[in-house]
């Protein structure tokens, strides 16, 4: 179904002092969005010195006010052009804009989550103003968006939305995508580097990386620490520094440029994470990039954007000294060190933004079909995906226009004998039994030569889509019209369908 006006809510944009990895996010799915063919306003709050009106790569920037002042200004601005607006994307960064308030009832809109804050309101605001938090997070957005659907930017997260804020609708992974701007090519640093990038903020936790460091320094390692970003914890983050005389050990760098990151990044070991929790871990991804591995501490969002074992390790806070100590002297191996840097770049690259707009996408028009169906069949649906696995002659029989828009496939009718697989679709918000009887349509059922099992969490991140036109009739509907996943062989004669 065509989307033509699609409306973005976030409590910041990139040019706000603020801005992190959640308006890099939002910008991303408004560009990609506007190369397909959409138009796009994004509605945020408007930092001192900011054009009230702006547009950026295409799509409009609308900034309507202070942090205190946007929620109620964007619910009027919503009413106001009621009629023009075809979906909403609804960022909640603790607290959402509870769009559905004031948006026509028929208007297709997606909750976007990047991670729940209900363990999180207690480190910012006094005890009764995180109650209200928990509450207005949980309770009152389960209320008011009702069974509308939620995208999460990981397979983690998403739990975390369906345990603790107990949301109704469906559930989709919509992860985070990654443009390379500054690829360095160079050799890492000899002296053991340690590179984090983030937000110095109190629930990232970096107190806990110069604690590590203070330790492993005194234990007579000569290791260099960079910390790029700037907060409200970077005062007591240098004073930190200063006490346990770190100085000529960590250096907090505050905002650079993405080059000077990139720079940074490029020379280092690897990365560290010490948040109590993410949606995702975009800097994990960034240093990814650069081909640099990452330890982590084994919490939601982290846990899906390190890949533990393969392009770092997860570890808890009690063993991160030894861990940081023993990935340290394993990366003294110029061998094992190249395995794993090209592991990590490997992994970045399967990350598009492209993919994840495709999505999106996919989410909202389905949104819209369910919304002009009877009330009667609207039905909660399963947060289990299920992943089907066939051998080429099964996968012939697969029509991928009878499947739904919120379904993925790695291949096509048209390209199943000009690649070599794998031949895979992952039916989402379906188990085992779902997906086996819509194979049946198919004529397939579950043998030597079809699999069928339920997703895990990276089978749901790593896919990268084109929407096709959809099939109001497909089974499970009206989740209907599939996403076909571009494989590299696939590229090379479906440009047709490509969105750039």
């Amino acid at each position: 179904m065509h989307l033509s006006h699609v409306v973005i809510l976030n409590w910041k944009d990139g040019v706000h002092p603020e801005s992190g990895g959640a308006e890099s996010y939002c910008q991303n799915i408004a560009l990609e969005l506007v190369r397909s063919g959409v138009r796009v306003t994004y509605l945020t709050s408007r930092p001192a010195g900011a054009a009230s009106r702006e547009n950026v790569d295409g799509y409009t920037v609308r900034r309507l006010g202070s942090r205190l002042t946007l929620y109620p200004l964007v619910l009027l601005w919503i009413f106001c052009h009621r009629r023009s607006i075809d979906a909403i994307i609804d960022s909640q960064n603790g607290i959402p804009f509870f769009s559905p308030l004031t948006a026509p009832r028929r208007t297709a809109i997606v909750l976007l989550v990047h991670h729940v804050h209900q363990d999180q309101f207690a480190m910012y605001f006094s005890p009764l103003m995180a109650a209200v938090g928990r509450r207005l997070e949980g309770p009152v957005s389960r209320a008011v968006y009702g069974r509308r659907p939620v995208c999460t930017v990981s397979p983690s997260t998403r739990t975390e939305v369906r345990r603790q804020l107990k949301m109704k609708g469906p559930i989709f992974v919509t992860p985070n995508g990654h443009r390379i701007h500054y690829l360095i090519d160079g050799a890492r640093a000899e002296q053991p580097t340690i590179t984090c990038v983030g937000r110095l903020t109190p629930h990232k936790r970096w107190n806990l990386v110069i604690d590590a460091v203070a330790t492993l320094v005194a234990d007579g390692l000569d290791l260099a620490v960079h910390i790029v970003g700037s907060g409200p914890d970077a005062e007591r983050l240098h004073r930190q520094v200063n006490s346990l005389g770190l100085q000529s050990h960590v250096t907090l760098h505050g905002y650079v440029s993405e080059e000077e990151r990139d720079r940074l990044l490029a020379e280092a070991w690897l990365t560290v994470s010490t948040s109590i929790g993410e949606g995702w871990g975009l800097s994990i991804i960034e240093a990814a990039a650069q081909g640099v591995p990452a330890v982590s501490l084994d919490v939601p969002g982290l846990r899906d954007s390190v890949r533990d074992g393969l392009t770092g390790w997860l570890t808890t806070e009690a063993d991160l000294t030894a861990m940081l100590a023993d990935v340290i002297d394993r990366l003294r191996d110029p061998d094992f060190a190249a395995g794993l840097s090209e592991r990590c770049r490997d992994w970045a690259a399967t990350l598009r933004w492209s993919s994840t707009a495709d999505r999106f996408r996919a989410v909202l028009s389905a949104e819209k079909i369910r919304l002009a169906w009877p009330r009667t069949i609207r039905a909660g649906r399963s947060d289990n995906s299920a992943l089907v696995t066939l051998d080429r002659a099964a996968a012939r029989s697969i029509d991928e226009h009878a499947l739904r828009v919120t379904d993925q496939t790695t291949f096509c009718r048209a390209c199943v004998d000009k690649i070599d697989g794998p031949f895979t679709i992952v039916f989402s918000a379906a188990d085992e039994n779902d997906a086996a009887h819509a194979l049946r349509r198919f004529g397939l059922k579950q043998s030597e030569s079809v699999d069928i099992r339920l997703c895990r969490g990276n089978d749901l991140i790593q896919w990268h889509g084109t929407a096709m036109p959809h099939n109001a009739l497909s089974f499970l509907t009206p989740w209907t019209c599939p996403v076909v996943v571009e494989t590299e062989q696939q590229l090379a004669f479906e440009d047709g369908r490509r969105i750039a």
